[in-house]
Order: C-alpha cells, then sequence, then structure tokens
C-alpha cells in the first residue's frame, strides 16, 4: 500500500507519540528495579525516535526539491512557450498571461492582468467571440475550439486558433485556461485558395461559354450539310447514288453525334451530363448504325456482323443518342485496330422483368488485342494501349473514356477482355425501360415456319449469325463451310422427304467465288430446284448479268438487315421468284432501301417568314419548306425582318436565335410589343444552341416553339403542320389558353393517311398505325402520371414525343395540346394542364377510333 506525503507524516508522529508513552510507561513501572537497564533502554527508545524524525526531514527536502524543480520546468514551459498561455476568473478577465503575448500581440502580460479576455479582439469580431464563449459556459462544455482575429498593440491585425477548457471546482465553473496559437499564414493560404478556387470556377464559367459558342459555330455549317444532303436524296437519284448520299448523310448525323459529345466533355466531369430516354426501335437503331461501317469494313475486306436476341425486346426506352455514341465508339476503334477477320456486334437479354430489361451488348473483333499492363490505363484520358499506337492508328485516346462514362451515366458498367493478337472483346450492361408495346409478346412470325435452309458460309460468325436469325423464324437450317460440303447437302437432301428450300450462298467460300458454287448447283440433275441467294459486299458485288446466268435469285447486300432478309425470302417463297420456270427471273436486288418517290408537292396558300443569317441555311430552309409546299421570304437579321411584317403578311416566322446586328431574341420580343394582329404570329425559334437553358430563354421572350439545327425537312414539317393547322390557332406561350379547342382534326387524319398510302404504300401505313396506337396510349398515361406528380421534366419529354409522332399521322389537334403540354413543362407550371389533358384524351379517343377503322 502507497501512502500519501500528509499521511506519512501523520503516521511517523504517531509511532514517536507511541515510543514516548512506552519510555513513559516503562520507567514509571519498574523506575525502582532497572537503574542501568532502565537508562538503557530509555536511551534506545530515543534513538529510534530521532533516527525517524530525521528520516522524515530528508524525506520532506525531497519532495520540495522536486516540487519546485517541477514548478520551474512549468514555469519555463509556459513562460518560453510558442502560443500565448492565460488564465482567467469566472467573468472572463485576465489573471494570468504568459510572456508570449509580447512576441505575439505587443502587448506586456501585466498590461493584460484584470482586463478582459475580449480586450485584444478585433472589434468587429468581439460581438461574435463573447457569444461562443457565453454557449461554452451556459452548456458546461469541457474543451472548444474557435478561431478568430486579434489586434496587436501597433495596430495590426493576426488570427489565431484557441482551445478554451473550463476550470471547475465544487461543481461551480470559477474560471478558464487556454492556449491561442497563430494561425495567421493558415488564414491567408486558405483565402489564397479560396481566390483560386474562385478563378478556377470563373475559368470554368468561361470554357462552358467557349465550348457553347464553339457548339453553335460547328451546327451551322453541319445544319448546312446535313440539310443538303437530305435534299438531294429527295431527288432522281439511281440505286448507287442513292446509297452513297444516304452514307453521307449518315456519317454526317454520326459526326454531329461525336461533335455533341465531344463537346460535352466538361459537362460529364463535372457531372451534369444530362440523360434522356425516348422510346425507339433496338433492331433499326443497330442497323443504321451498322450501315456506318460498312465502307470501312469493306475496304479492309473485314465481315461486319450483328445480331440481337429474339429474347430482347424490340421496342425500348432509354437514351438513345448517348447509346448510339457508345457503339460508335466502340466500331469505330474495333474497325480501327483489325487488319483482318471480323467485327460482331451482339445484343443478348441478361434479363427481363414486367417494366425493364437488363441487357448485355458487345463488340468483338480480332484484332491486335491489349495487353494486361496496356489494360490498366486504357480508360484513361488521352492514352492508348501503347505509345506506337497514335502513330499508327492515329486517333486522341479519348473514345474509349467517353463512352465508359457515357455507359455509367446512364446506369451500366463497362468492361473488356482482350488478348495481344487475339482480338479484343468490348461489353457493357445497361438497364432499359420496356414500352408498353413491347410489354404485349408480339406473335411470333410464322411465314416462313417449316422451311428447309442451307448456309454456305466458311465465316464462322457471320454464319453463326444467320443461323440465329433463321432459326428465330422456326427455319431449319444447315451449316457447311466448303464448296464441296455444299453440294453433298443438297444432294443427301434429294433423297429425303424435306430437300431444301432455301440456299444461302455467301459470295466467297473457302476462296472460291460463290457463283460458281450457285452453278454447279443448277448443273446437278440430281438436285432438286433450290432457291439461292447470295450474299455480297456492295464492293464485290457482281453484275447483274453474271447473277442470272448462275440462277441466283434474291442478292442480299452484307451486312444483312433482319427486315431486309426477311422480306427477301417471303417473297422468294411467295412464288413471284419460285425457281421452277424455264427461263430465269430477273434476281431482286433489296442492296438499299428503296425512297419512294414524292406524289408531288402540293402549295398551301401561306407564306412563311425565314429569318437567318447564313446563306447556306437560308438556302436549305427555303429548300425545305418548298418541298413541303410553302413559299418563304428571307430576312438576314431582326432588323429586316421586323420591315418585312410591316410590309407583308406571313402566317409564320421561323426564327433563328443568335445573328449580327439584331438577333431572334430582341426581334421577338419587339413582335410581341406590336399593337396589331401580328403580335400574335406564331413565331418558331431555330437555333444551333440546343440547351435547356436556350429553349427557356427563347419560350419567355415570346417564341411559340423550338426548333433545334441541324434538322430534317419532317422535323419542319411536323413544326409547322402544328401551329398552321385549323385546329391550331395555338395562344401564346403565357397560360393564356382558350376556354375550349375545337375538335375538328379529323379531316386530317384521314388526309394524312391518304397522302402517307399514296408515298409509301398501304403496308407501310398500317405499320405506323399499328405502331401509334399502343405508343399514344403509353405516352398519355405518362403525361397523366407527370401532371399527378408535378414532374415538368416527365410531363415535357412525353408531350415532346407525342406532338411528333401525333403530326405525323395528321393529328394536328393532339399535336397542338401536346405543344401547350410541352411548354407548360418546359415553363415548370402545371397551369392549366388537367383541362389540356382532358381534351387531349377526348381528341385521343375519336383518333383512335378513326384509326381502329383503317384497314
Amino acid at each position: 500500500m502507497r501512502f500519501s506525503l500528509r499521511q506519512k507524516v501523520v503516521i511517523n508522529y504517531i509511532i514517536a507519540v507511541g515510543a514516548a508513552v512506552s519510555v513513559y510507561v516503562v520507567e514509571s513501572r519498574y523506575k525502582s528495579g532497572f537503574g542501568i537497564t532502565g537508562l538503557f533502554f530509555k536511551m534506545l527508545i530515543l534513538g529510534f525516535l530521532f533516527f525517524l524524525m530525521q528520516r522524515e526531514l530528508r524525506h520532506r527536502e525531497r519532495v520540495e526539491k522536486t516540487l519546485r524543480e517541477s514548478e520551474e520546468r512549468f514555469k519555463q514551459l509556459v513562460q518560453h512557450a510558442n502560443d500565448i498561455i492565460y488564465q482567467t476568473d469566472e467573468k472572463g478577465f485576465f489573471t494570468f498571461v504568459n510572456p508570449t503575448v509580447e512576441r505575439i500581440l505587443g502587448y506586456k502580460a501585466e498590461e493584460l492582468v484584470g482586463r478582459s479576455f475580449l480586450y485584444p479582439v478585433t472589434p468587429s469580431w468581439r460581438e461574435r467571440v463573447e457569444q461562443f464563449y457565453q454557449r461554452q459556459i451556459d452548456e458546461r462544455t469541457p474543451n472548444t475550439y474557435y478561431r478568430f482575429p486579434l489586434r496587436r498593440k501597433d495596430g495590426m491585425e493576426i488570427w489565431v486558433g484557441q482551445n478554451v477548457q473550463l476550470t471547475i471546482e465544487g461543481g461551480t465553473i470559477v474560471g478558464t485556461q487556454a492556449i491561442a496559437r497563430d494561425i495567421t499564414l493558415r488564414v491567408q493560404l486558405e483565402e489564397e485558395l479560396g481566390r483560386t478556387r474562385d478563378a478556377a470556377l470563373e475559368s470554368a464559367r468561361l470554357k462552358s461559354e467557349f465550348m457553347a459558342n464553339m457548339s453553335h459555330e460547328i451546327r451551322n455549317p453541319m445544319n448546312g450539310i446535313i440539310g443538303m444532303t437530305s435534299l438531294l436524296s429527295d431527288t432522281e437519284l439511281d440505286q448507287d447514288q442513292r446509297r452513297f448520299v444516304d452514307a453521307i448523310r449518315q456519317s454526317a448525323d454520326a459526326l454531329l453525334g461525336i461533335i455533341n459529345n465531344i463537346l460535352d466533355f466538361s459537362k460529364i466531369k463535372a457531372g451534369k451530363l444530362q440523360v434522356e430516354s425516348v422510346d425507339f426501335d433496338l433492331c433499326l437503331f443497330i442497323e443504321g448504325i451498322i450501315s456506318l461501317f460498312i465502307e470501312p469494313a469493306e475496304s479492309k475486306k473485314l465481315e461486319l456482323t450483328s445480331f440481337i436476341d429474339p429474347a430482347v425486346p424490340p421496342l425500348l426506352h432509354a437514351d438513345y443518342s448517348l447509346l448510339r455514341q457508345v457503339l460508335i465508339n466502340l466500331l469505330g476503334n474495333a474497325i480501327k485496330f483489325t487488319n483482318e477477320g471480323e467485327v460482331a456486334l451482339t445484343v443478348t437479354c441478361l434479363y427481363q422483368a414486367e417494366t425493364y430489361a437488363e441487357l448485355h451488348f458487345e463488340v468483338r473483333d480480332t484484332g491486335i488485342g491489349i495487353s494486361e499492363e496496356a489494360r490498366r490505363g486504357l480508360f484513361t484520358p488521352f492514352v492508348q494501349a501503347d505509345s506506337s499506337t497514335t502513330r499508327r492508328f492515329g486517333g486522341s485516346g479519348l473514345g474509349l473514356v467517353i463512352s465508359k462514362d457515357l455507359v455509367e451515366a446512364m446506369g451500366g458498367q463497362m468492361g473488356l477482355d482482350s488478348r495481344p493478337g487475339r482480338g479484343s472483346k468490348f461489353w457493357f450492361t445497361l438497364k432499359v425501360e420496356r414500352t408498353r408495346a413491347s410489354l404485349s409478346k408480339a406473335p411470333p412470325r410464322t411465314d416462313l415456319q417449316g422451311l428447309r435452309a442451307l448456309i454456305a458460309d466458311n465465316r464462322t460468325t457471320s454464319s453463326e449469325v444467320l443461323s440465329k436469325q433463321l432459326r428465330s423464324w422456326d427455319i431449319d437450317v444447315t451449316e457447311v463451310d466448303d464448296f464441296d460440303a455444299a453440294l453433298n447437302a443438297l444432294r443427301a437432301s434429294a433423297n429425303s422427304d424435306s430437300p431444301f428450300d432455301l440456299a444461302l450462298i455467301d459470295h466467297q467460300i473457302q476462296g472460291r467465288d460463290g457463283l460458281d458454287l450457285a452453278r454447279a448447283i443448277m448443273q446437278e440433275k440430281d438436285i432438286p430446284r433450290v432457291r439461292m441467294i447470295l450474299l455480297s459486299t456492295f464492293g464485290q458485288r457482281p453484275s447483274e448479268e453474271a447473277i442470272r446466268e448462275a440462277g441466283i435469285q434474291l442478292l442480299l447486300t452484307k451486312p444483312v438487315r433482319q427486315s431486309q432478309l426477311y422480306d427477301g425470302l417471303l417473297n422468294l417463297i411467295s412464288g413471284q421468284y419460285s425457281g421452277k420456270s424455264d427461263s430465269t427471273p430477273k434476281p431482286m436486288s433489296i442492296s438499299v432501301d428503296e425512297a419512294s418517290s414524292s406524289a408531288g408537292v402540293r402549295f398551301n396558300s401561306s407564306r412563311l417568314l425565314v429569318v437567318e443569317d447564313n446563306p447556306i441555311n437560308q438556302e436549305v430552309a427555303i429548300c425545305q419548306l418548298e418541298k413541303i409546299g410553302y413559299k418563304a421570304d428571307v430576312a438576314k437579321d431582326g432588323t429586316e425582318a421586323l420591315q418585312m411584317l410591316d410590309r407583308h403578311d406571313y402566317a409564320l416566322v421561323l426564327m433563328d436565335c443568335h445573328m449580327p446586328g439584331m438577333d431572334g431574341f430582341e426581334a421577338t420580343t419587339l413582335i410581341r410589343s406590336r399593337l396589331d394582329k401580328k403580335r400574335d404570329l406564331p413565331i418558331i425559334a431555330v437555333t444551333a444552341s440546343a440547351t435547356a437553358d436556350e429553349r427557356k430563354k427563347c419560350l419567355q421572350v415570346g417564341m411559340d416553339d423550338f426548333l433545334a439545327k441541324p434538322f430534317k425537312h419532317e422535323e419542319l414539317s411536323a413544326k409547322i403542320t402544328i401551329w398552321l393547322s385549323d385546329a391550331s390557332q395555338s395562344p401564346r406561350n403565357n397560360n393564356d389558353l382558350s376556354d375550349e379547342v375545337p375538335h375538328d382534326g379529323m379531316t386530317d387524319v384521314i388526309d394524312r393517311l391518304k397522302e402517307l398510302e399514296e408515298d409509301y404504300g398501304k403496308k407501310m401505313v398500317l405499320k405506323v398505325v399499328g405502331m401509334f396506337t399502343p405508343d399514344t396510349e403509353v405516352r398519355i398515361e405518362r403525361i397523366v402520371q407527370a401532371i399527378k406528380q408535378e414532374d415538368f421534366k416527365a410531363l415535357e419529354e412525353a408531350a415532346h414525343g407525342l406532338k411528333s409522332s401525333a403530326a405525323n399521322v395528321g393529328a394536328t389537334e393532339i399535336a397542338k395540346l401536346c405543344q401547350l403540354l410541352e411548354t407548360q413543362g418546359e415553363l415548370g407550371s402545371i397551369g392549366d394542364s388537367a383541362e389540356l389533358l382532358n381534351q387531349l384524351v377526348a381528341s385521343w379517343s375519336e383518333v383512335r377510333e378513326l384509326l381502329s377503322q383503317y384497314r
């Protein structure tokens, strides 16, 4: 057991007193019999007492020395500390301050003792500091940290960071003790960092503004390219010319998409990329992308294939443009880094639920491959697989980074499997919504059921893709990979109960010409007549005479589109090309989609005004308007537009937003301020700055609608139809809606269906009507939910999608109501949306009844 110093002193005194009492007792009891012995005993006890007292004195000296040394060390520490150390009483007055205060603040310690701790605090901060420490006392917080400025004796200001501890005795706060450190340099560094951050934010703002301006400057010439190409495609062209024009247009569309994504790269990294989902047909979507790479694949003699598993829902709701950009990047890379072999795109379904599906996209090539070490930095900006890649293949190393970011922005994941010299496989998964039309399972195609087909192709992937597609239509398929095997298979089937009905022959089989195989089949008397289809690339397509001479009845250009394959086979088995006639029929070629000829332009009496400063865009707009039946005048800026409005009556204005001199915003504001009826003239904004802020600004100044450059004449036609139809005398977008919208648009639907039937045939119109009905039901339901939930973005998107499709079938009243609902969404106001929805439902009921009678 250990005793304190005080306890030891008490114990020693008790022992001494006890010893003295013992001596006294012994001396009293035995004073008559213990002379010398008693004296000796007494001396022994007194010596022992003296020893104890001496030991106690030495111990006290050691303790006092230790305390003095400890106090001296603490004093030295406090006196020479780099921080200000002080104590206050319960009222906050200094009771002790170490000498360091003179070095830091210029005050001597004695100048501050007795003063309030607020005395050196910068006056503008005293109230805040006092409130902070009063709260510490009220809440009895043991320790706090606070930073604030102090004013030195010479008037200069410094910053301190201060720890304050409450001094509590017997449950009562009797004062505080504190340590204050000079943090002036740290505060200055933080301020500098703040200024640097502000400068960086300003730089980012200027960068965004620059990117927006660049977007505008790039979009304008792209509008000219796409517009002129679209007009050229509507002239009389032969088959090859049409293919070339289509390739130019598709490439321009792809280039525009790439430009948009590169311009948005900073937005991706800033987390400002917006994902905007739309409904689309996946098969048409994939075929359109594949068509962009036919020419580069053929130039390198690569086999380019695509396959969509039948389990994948055909109609999806996802971000069309972002998905397109990812696939374009991956396919472009695959072809770039592949010198021989094949490039294949496949889409499979990993999981399918009631309202969504998880898809797996894969782009596989037989190219140079990527090492494990190179894969580590592959998704780093501006980094490629090795230092020689840029010299050999070009590129910035940005495509994969953008692709990965876009996939992740859509909620998916991207990965890579590759081996050097063995090719690469880039894949990504994506969860997409299913449209209502795709929820009801489409009846399987049974027109080709029961047929037997022979595929003669030595390219494994191409043969596999073709085989899977035919089997999905219940066709019995046999695959062979060389010339002799094909003949043997046909000979064997001749002796069976079910000979081959179809022979799909690749243009090259193990180095031999596919036409030679076709000729051999025709010359074999033991082989029953079989319908032969030649699969050829555009660049290696044989002459029509050679095809006829070999007995080929159908020519398909690779990569084969599913729709082309199905329609071609259906025509073959219909008897039109039965192959049983003695004379060989002229081969049918569906190597490109044939464009229907126009039924003739019917000019409208309404005259329009185009306000545009770019000469090329002026020409495009005038030609497009003439194509859809309107005459137009041109004004080069807002000032000229106002002058022309004074002299002429126009039915509608196409107003470019950004022009030198008076721009479209100022011109629109002045038109809306007029006192005559021209103030209500429909104005459609035409701008290359396709941003949400731009749309909002257009609506705020009084424009009625928005058309983003570059646009196609179909989009332009739909917009004008909405605003110039008899049922579409729409009010301004200030929510001052008319009380009643007349329901007299049925004639427009009938006329539009007849027009489409004349131009494209009844089969196509039936298909459009069949898709329009379920799609409209879905979009109206989305509008209902958006209004209930006050989801303005969803309302804008749903109304916008239905507006366009309604205009295409002539449902102008529905299109007009959707335009008004879209405007409500853009302005972030429910307004009269409920009333507009009631009118929309009533109008759709009439249109749906009319469409159901169309046969």
